[in-house]
């Protein structure tokens, strides 16, 4: 289901190859979203969510996939701007959180050292494994006329807090 009035626009392939069938939602408003019925993944078991990402705005914090419970996010990967950010970063990077509870207020959260590039696409990966360990995944695709590294680099893996079942 979609909210707001999100656009499309092209996406990697199309901007990179001019492949003008690859497109993807433009969120570009806070009132912007795509949202599923119910769990799209079981939280409280091994998963990974992945996106293409391009932001336009890196000044503010913005997620690219979540899962809602009742009180919190299940999970939420994206951009956060925060001193806790690695350095080489300039304070903002892809960030993959999950509390441990639908109460939890300070989640788990995974920060990729990859810089965050205006305007620049990058795919992002976020795994939680059996261990209950999370992970991040970045990898910078850049622009056609700042092409990024188009190595995928894994950030330092973090203990969950616990497991929960998000319900959507």
């Amino acid at each position: 289901t979609l909210t707001g009035t999100p656009g499309r626009t092209g996406v990697y392939l199309a901007d990179v190859v001019a492949q003008a069938t690859d497109r993807a939602l433009l969120i570009d408003s806070d009132d912007d979203a795509a949202m599923a019925d119910g769990p799209v993944v079981a939280t409280d078991r091994t998963f990974s969510v992945s996106a293409f990402v391009r932001l336009d705005d890196v000044t503010r914090d913005a997620s690219a996939v979540s899962q809602a419970g009742t009180v919190t996010n299940g999970f939420e990967l994206g951009h956060r701007v925060s001193e806790a950010c690695p350095e080489g970063t300039d304070g903002h990077c892809w960030a993959f959180e999950m509390p441990g509870s639908d109460a939890d207020v300070a989640p788990a959260v995974v920060m990729s050292a990859v810089p965050v590039r205006e305007g620049a696409w990058a795919q992002v990966t976020a795994t939680r494994d059996a261990g209950g360990r999370l992970g991040l995944t970045v990898c910078d695709l850049g622009t056609v006329a700042a092409p990024g590294t188009k190595v995928p680099r894994a950030a330092q893996p973090q203990a969950s807090h616990g497991t929960w079942a998000a319900l959507g």
